[in-house]
C-alpha cells in the first residue's frame, strides 16, 4: 500500500500527482491499516507533503461539506430496515454453519459406523433359505403401449422364479 501511494506521487503523469489518497477498506478489518496510516503520514511529512482537511482544501466549513443528518422518520426507516437486514443476514450465516457443521459431524459418524460394522463382519449379506419371494409386477394397461411393451420385455428377459404378472 506505501509503495503503491509513492508510486502515484512520483509519477510521471502530471494528472496523477497531487491527489487525494483514498483508503478505503469497506468497513472491514481495519487493523492494518491503522499500522499503516501512522507510518505513512510520517514519511510523507518528512517528504514535504501537508495533511489538511478536506473543507478546507475546497474552502468551505466542515458542516457545508459534511451536513447532519436531520433526524427524520425516513432515517430512523433506513436504519431499522438495514439492521433488520443484518441480524436477519447474521443469523442465516449461523444457521447455514451449523448445517454445514451437522452435515459433517453426520457424515463422520455414518462412515465411523459403516466402517466399524465392515470391521465386525457384520455387513456380509446371508443367502435366503428356503423358496424365493413372489415378487408381482403390475403392467399398465391404459394407453401405454410403449411402456407396456418395454415392461413384458424386461419381464420375459428376467429369470427370476417366483414372479406373478398383473
Amino acid at each position: 500500500m506505501k509503495a503503491q501511494v509513492y508510486r502515484a506521487l512520483n509519477s510521471p503523469n502530471p494528472a496523477l500527482r497531487g491527489n487525494v489518497i483514498l483508503m478505503h477498506d469497506s468497513g472491514g478489518d481495519r487493523s492494518k491499516t491503522l499500522v499503516l496510516l501512522p507510518q505513512l503520514i510520517d514519511s510523507l511529512r518528512a517528504s514535504g507533503y501537508q495533511f489538511v482537511a478536506l473543507s478546507e482544501l475546497v474552502g468551505k466549513s466542515r458542516d457545508e461539506v459534511m451536513p447532519p443528518l436531520p433526524f427524520t422518520m425516513s432515517l430512523y426507516a433506513d436504519r431499522a430496515v438495514f439492521l433488520t437486514i443484518s441480524y436477519v443476514a447474521q443469523f442465516l450465516y449461523y444457521c447455514f454453519l451449523g448445517a454445514i457443521v451437522l452435515g459433517v459431524a453426520r457424515l463422520l459418524a455414518l462412515a465411523g459406523l459403516a466402517l466399524w460394522k465392515r470391521a465386525k463382519g457384520l455387513g456380509t449379506p446371508v443367502p435366503a433359505q428356503g423358496p424365493a419371494p413372489v415378487v408381482t409386477v403390475l403392467i399398465p394397461a391404459f394407453n401405454e403401449e410403449k411402456v407396456i411393451v418395454t415392461t413384458i420385455e424386461r419381464i420375459l428377459a428376467s429369470d427370476y422364479t417366483n414372479l406373478e404378472v398383473l
